[in-house]
C-alpha cells in the first residue's frame, strides 16, 4: 500500500491534449527532481466506427510525448467508453 500519493486532474483549454499533461509533468520533474511519477490517461473507447478518426490519435500523441520521460515511470491507459 502506498501512502502520500496525490491525484492531479488538469484542464485541457482549447482542446489540447498533450501540452498540458508535458508541462505539468516537466514541472513536477523541476520541483521535485527524485520523485517518481505515474501518469493516468484516458483513452476513448469509440461507441460507433466514425468517432475513431476523431479520437483515437490522441492517445498516442500523449504516450509519444511521455514515454521516455525520466521520472516518468508508470504510464497507465484506462478506458473512456463514449455513448450514444
Amino acid at each position: 500500500m502506498g501512502s502520500g500519493a496525490t491525484l492531479e486532474v488538469l484542464d485541457s483549454p482549447y482542446r489540447s491534449f498533450v501540452e498540458p499533461v508535458l508541462q505539468y509533468v516537466q514541472k513536477v520533474e523541476a520541483e521535485r527532481p527524485n520523485r517518481l511519477m505515474t501518469v493516468v490517461l484516458p483513452e476513448v473507447i469509440p461507441h460507433r466506427w466514425w468517432q475513431n478518426l476523431l479520437h483515437n490519435r490522441w492517445s498516442v500523441q500523449r504516450r509519444a510525448a511521455l514515454i521516455n520521460r525520466p521520472r516518468v515511470t508508470v504510464l497507465t491507459t484506462v478506458a473512456w467508453p463514449l455513448t450514444e
